[in-house]
């Protein structure tokens, strides 16, 4: 199976303009980079400016980072539409979130609204002890809610509303006492 992991690590060894090697102090964040951009647009439809370029992971489009180290992912399709980014034909992105985005371990804001992504919410998501905020809003993402999901004891957001989530809504959501902001309506929760 040739997936998105497989076309990253093949960019970044043979393709990757920036010619980094084991090196390069932030290889593994540019190859999580890399895979998330093969994830979310696995044709590459839609023009991400600065993805899979010889500019470091930090100036690639809805990324911001702090002494190098990427502590926001924001990719809004209405924000991208509105700035012209994406093409009208494909107005969002695809494809499934990767357990690899665990891996950005500053990462303090997930944002993925307005899109079409759709599967699972990873578990390893639950790691990912900086995250403050998470917006998932109007995506396609189905399955339960992971129980760990608790263990994200500096969120203060999370919106996971307007897709379609099943099951009962983890109880370990009441750990999460930095919690100001919860938004679950429209999906397909029960009990």
């Amino acid at each position: 199976m040739y997936d998105s992991r497989n076309k990253a690590l093949n960019w970044i060894s043979f393709e990757d303009p920036m010619q980094v090697n084991a090196s390069f102090s932030n290889i593994y964040q540019r190859y999580v980079m890399a895979v998330l951009g093969y994830d979310f647009n696995p044709s590459f439809e839609l023009d991400l400016p600065d993805w899979l370029s010889k500019k470091h992971e930090c100036e690639w489009y809805g990324a911001s980072c702090l002494d190098g180290k990427i502590i926001k992912i924001v990719l809004d399709c209405s924000i991208m539409l509105i700035m012209k980014f994406a093409p009208q034909v494909s107005s969002n992105l695809t494809g499934s979130l990767s357990p690899e985005i665990s891996r950005l371990e500053f990462l303090q804001t997930l944002v993925l609204k307005d899109n079409s992504i759709e599967g699972t919410l990873p578990p390893e998501v639950s790691d990912m002890s900086t995250l403050k905020i998470i917006n998932l809003n109007e995506n396609l993402f189905s399955g339960n809610v992971p129980s760990s999901i608790g263990n994200l004891t500096e969120l203060t957001q999370l919106d996971i509303s307007r897709n379609q989530f099943t099951g009962s809504f983890p109880p370990s959501i009441g750990n999460l006492t930095e919690l100001t902001q919860l938004y679950i309506s429209e999906n397909e929760f029960s009990g």
